[in-house]
């Protein structure tokens, strides 16, 4: 994993990258049933993005508009509901440091490089450490770790209104 300072509150071990973001993607999904459904398991969008031998994943719960490029020094994106409800990002890396900000806040990669992103009732996030190189990042595999994965359900059903 890749390790960086932040200085915030505290300073991080650092080992710097000179490589560029590669294998860039996007996934999303969204079932076909209306009853109950659940943004992020039942609808969702997933970028990802590969930088050295580590991968940000950015998991959100809208789908419906989006816009995602950038160079192999910077990508950014965001995704936008028809109601309305919008999460922009952006990933970057200068003097071979990560930086991550997702709806204005910045976040480091030594804190985890996976983020969950709700919309449903204002914004939340959460940046996870598991393995996101162990991550597939198909629709079959993301359809079923959403189905099945507590960590996703509990946080996504956390910001699921009440039917």
């Amino acid at each position: 994993m890749l390790l960086l300072v932040a200085c915030a509150g505290g300073c991080e071990t650092q080992r710097p990258t000179s490589l560029g973001f590669t294998n860039i993607g996007r996934v999303e999904w969204r079932s076909t049933s209306t009853e109950n459904r659940v943004g992020g398991i039942d609808e969702a969008s997933l970028t990802y993005m590969q930088y050295g031998e580590d991968r940000i994943i950015i998991w959100i719960d809208i789908q419906e508009n989006c816009e995602t490029g950038g160079s192999d020094k910077h990508q950014s994106g965001f995704e936008e509901s028809l109601d309305g409800r919008r999460i922009e990002w952006d990933c970057r890396i200068a003097d071979g440091n990560v930086t991550i900000t997702i709806d204005g806040k910045k976040y480091y990669p030594s804190k985890g490089t996976v983020f969950f992103v709700s919309t449903a009732d204002g914004v939340r996030i959460r940046q996870s450490k598991r393995n996101a190189t162990k991550m597939k990042c198909t629709r079959e595999a993301l359809t079923e770790l959403a189905k099945t994965d507590q960590e996703i359900i509990q946080f996504f059903k956390k910001a699921a209104p009440a039917n």
